[in-house]
């Protein structure tokens, strides 16, 4: 991916930043990438724009292991479980995951240990238990695999580009982005 950056821009990339938090009108958004070049210029992707971003957001290069997850549910087996602050706003209007809002959940005595410490170095606000699994899948099942990963991995192993890869598993036809976009209206 950075290769074909690189042979965009024409231009040796120093540093590519994942979730990157510089504002762009004012607004800072967490599904850009920030790419810094050699020559000093640097340039703000968002994920319409890159490759990568739609990658991962639209979760095509999960692996397959993660798809059947044991430990993707409520029960945890560790002491505390760090994790997105997916939708903060909502309880919270002064916080959100761009400005760096994430969800610390505490499963044992011993993470609760760490509660004092952890309330000295950072502002902590109470959530409830529900609210959080519900706006984490992977705390509640598995993530769900994209029906195309097997595509994209096909392609990168024959030689294709990482772009034009990234592009055929990820193009949804003008019914399937309509019908998608009316359930999220519809909240079904």
């Amino acid at each position: 991916h950075l290769n074909e950056l690189e042979e965009q821009n024409r231009k040796r990339i120093s540093s590519w930043t994942f979730r990157d938090k510089t504002q762009i009108n004012g607004v800072v958004s967490s599904r850009s990438a920030r790419v810094d070049f050699d020559d000093g210029s640097w340039r703000h992707y968002e994920i319409k724009e890159d490759a990568y971003l739609r990658l991962y957001y639209e979760r095509v290069a999960y692996r397959e292991a993660c798809g059947k997850c044991p430990f993707a549910k409520p029960e945890r087996v560790s002491d505390i479980t760090v994790c997105d602050a997916h939708h903060i706003e909502e309880l919270y209007p002064d916080m959100t995951v761009e400005k760096g809002a994430s969800t610390i959940l505490f499963h044992s005595e011993k993470g609760n240990s760490l509660l004092p410490e952890m309330n000295s170095l950072m502002d902590l606000r109470k959530v409830d238990y529900d609210w959080v699994v519900d706006h984490n899948q992977q705390l509640s099942r598995p993530t769900t695999i994209h029906p195309k990963t097997d595509v994209f991995l096909h392609m990168i192993d024959i030689g294709e580009s990482f772009e034009k890869s990234v592009i055929t598993a990820t193009h949804r036809s003008f019914m399937s982005r309509a019908i998608g976009k009316m359930k999220r209206i519809m909240k079904v």
